[in-house]
Parts: C-alpha cells; sequence; structure tokens
C-alpha cells in the first residue's frame, strides 16, 4: 500500500458530502504520510468582547516540519467582480460567497493565535511555516486576483492532479525556505 496522508476524522473520502471537498480530499490523499488533513476543522475566536466561529475546509498538518497550511475550497463557477469587489459563485444561478482568500486568512490568523498563546507564549510567533491557499475544483479561473490574493495560492481544477506539490511550494513560500521533504516523494 502507498504511503499517503492520513484524513482525520477518518473516514473514506467517497463518504464527504460536498462534491468539490470530496474531489480535493481525493487529490490530498497523495500527500506523503507525514501530512495529517483535517476536514471540515471547527474553530471559535473570543475578542474579548465576542465570540467568532468558523471553520477550515481543509487543515494540513506536516509532522516532519511542523508545517500548517489551510485550504479554503469554493466549487461551481467562480468569479470576482472589480467593481464591487465581491465574489460569486454560479451553478445553476449566481450567488455571493464570502471572499476565499479572506477566509482562509482569518482561519490560518485563528489557528496561529490559538497555537501561539498555547505552545509558544513566550514567543512572537510560532516557529514554523504556516500560511493559506485557495482551490476552486471546480473551474479554471480566469483573470486578475483582486488586492488581498495572490495567483500563487489559488489551484483550480487543473492543479488537482499535482495539488500536493503545490502546497507543498506554497508552504515553501510562505516560510521563505524549502520544506524538509522532497516534493519528489508527491504523486
Amino acid at each position: 500500500e502507498a504511503c499517503m496522508a492520513k484524513l482525520i476524522p477518518e473516514v473514506s473520502v467517497t463518504d464527504i458530502i460536498t462534491r468539490s471537498e470530496r474531489d480535493v480530499a481525493v487529490a490530498l490523499t497523495d500527500l506523503p504520510d507525514e501530512f495529517l488533513v483535517f476536514h471540515s476543522y471547527p474553530w471559535i475566536r473570543n475578542n474579548g468582547t465576542r465570540l467568532y466561529k468558523g471553520e477550515i475546509d481543509f487543515l494540513i498538518f506536516n509532522r516532519k516540519t511542523g508545517g500548517l497550511l489551510v485550504l479554503e475550497v469554493k466549487g461551481g463557477a467562480i468569479g470576482f467582480e472589480p467593481v464591487s469587489g465581491r465574489w460569486y459563485s454560479e451553478s445553476n444561478k449566481k450567488y455571493l460567497i464570502k471572499n476565499p482568500f479572506e477566509q482562509a486568512s482569518e482561519s490560518m490568523f485563528t489557528i496561529a493565535s490559538r497555537i501561539k498563546k498555547s505552545v509558544f507564549p513566550t514567543l512572537d510567533h510560532i516557529p514554523f511555516p504556516h500560511g493559506y491557499a485557495v482551490v476552486f475544483p471546480d473551474c479554471d479561473y480566469t483573470g486578475d486576483v483582486p488586492p488581498g490574493a495572490d495567483r500563487s495560492i489559488l489551484f483550480t481544477w487543473k492543479d488537482l492532479p499535482r495539488l500536493g506539490k503545490g502546497l507543498i511550494s506554497v508552504l515553501d513560500a510562505w516560510s521563505g525556505k524549502p520544506q524538509i521533504f522532497s516534493p519528489d516523494n508527491v504523486a
């Protein structure tokens, strides 16, 4: 049996209800076995006066390097309207969606803050690479990415066969240095 990432909770990827997330989960199983892939990871942040609730589509953790990556998935034909600054998804009809880059960034900030507070309280930042990326598994996004986004952290349906290698490159980019393991291990 080939070495592959461990999905948590331990379910068959075919049991993931949302098709776009199921397609991404299948692609993520090609990551080496040093990776843990948490699906639908919930979080709550308390800013002192109010609680904020969120969910991470995929939280990817490298057990060798401590690298941590938040992955936001948006299904359908995704687009951005520059004039209004709004994101939308279109299947049978067009509907507004949250900014996927802001969602991923907020989730990464929340998780990194929680780790720093509980594990590394005396440090200025968590001492391992961490960042986020966005996947549109149902379309090929065209056009410019808006402010606050970068093409290097955006993956589309064309990238799914090589998603593991792409995410390793994203962790390298967020950390500014290559990860310890070899990307050649990734299918």
